[in-house]
């Protein structure tokens, strides 16, 4: 992967393990942020292939990787601060019944989300009141409503407290034994 004359990602082979945890080491501009973001759909590679679960993906497509199972959740965090941490959670997958929003079934599931993350969430708090620690785990909680079977976190710990570090390290051990199965990634 290059931008411009500076070489980004030299050939790479990552294949991982979705109920287990890794982490890409290197020095900045190694890049590691690229590769996650090749495998979130987000950047397309000059070359290459991303198979999850055996099954070729499209390139640069952040909707197939969802589908695919596969979320990002990157250092420059995607929540809006106006809304709420339920407005966050449930973005691009609002549920309703017969065409009406259903908020009661969000609210529950969402307290579905919290109890299994072991967090204490308010679903009406506005996302700006919460500390960053707290937006990255409605991020997390968004990546489970899509069914994330692979999580992929941009440098998660560089804005945090170390007890937050030790929550999510926490929280990410709990998460890591939900599904057992191989995802392969190829850059050339």
């Amino acid at each position: 992967m290059n931008y411009d004359a500076i070489r980004a990602l030299h050939p790479s082979d990552l294949d991982v393990r979705t109920s287990s945890i890794h982490a890409l080491v290197g020095q900045n501009g190694a890049g590691k942020s690229t590769l996650l973001c090749i495998m979130a759909g987000r950047i397309v590679p000059a070359t290459g292939t991303v198979e999850v679960f055996g099954i070729n993906q499209p390139l640069g497509d952040p909707r197939a990787a969802r589908a695919a199972g596969v979320v990002g959740i990157y250092q420059e965090l995607t929540i809006i601060p106006a809304m709420t941490a339920l407005e966050n959670v449930f973005l691009g997958q609002w549920r309703s019944k017969h065409g009406f929003l259903s908020k009661n079934e969000m609210i529950v599931a969402f307290h579905g989300l919290t109890a299994r993350l072991g967090v204490s969430i308010d679903p009406m708090v506005v996302c700006r009141t919460l500390s960053v620690a707290d937006q990255q785990i409605i991020e997390i909680m968004r990546a489970l409503q899509f069914d994330a079977r692979i999580i992929l976190f941009d440098e998660p710990t560089a804005s945090l407290a170390p007890f937050e570090r030790q929550a999510l390290f926490r929280l990410m051990r709990e998460l890591r034994s939900s599904v057992t199965r191989w995802s392969s990634f190829h850059t050339i």
